[in-house]
């Protein structure tokens, strides 16, 4: 969304956000790929590994990005299939899962998975 935002603001157009309830997770660059080190070194077979991270409102973060700019924040409406929320794990993984040094780990469900290491 920030790319978006970006673009739509140089291009002094309006920034556009589905609803006003929007909400999704950020992550910087180096949380992606310090989750991805964590994996590497951390994870056992078919396990999943979900980095702890804010979410945030779209709106909030449209009109901060165009505080000080041309760009007005539009209302679009949502689109077919778009969710309000993203889950970062799903109401049948949550007895798979532990937490761990920010990180939550994802257990596989799958017994051919659960190798003893």
């Amino acid at each position: 969304m920030l790319p978006l935002f970006r673009n739509q603001i140089e291009n002094k157009k309006p920034i556009t956000v589905t609803s006003i309830e929007m909400t999704r997770y950020m992550m910087s660059l180096n949380q992606a790929v310090d989750t991805i080190f964590y994996a590497l070194e951390n994870a056992k077979p078919g396990e999943i590994i979900v980095p702890t991270i804010p979410s945030a409102r779209m709106i909030d973060v449209a009109e901060v990005m165009s505080d000080g700019t041309d760009s007005e924040v539009k209302i679009t409406g949502i689109r077919p299939g778009e969710k309000i929320h993203e889950l970062l794990i799903s109401e049948e993984e949550m007895p798979y899962c532990n937490m761990n040094n920010g990180y939550f780990s994802i257990s596989s469900m799958l017994p051919e998975l659960k190798i003893a290491i």
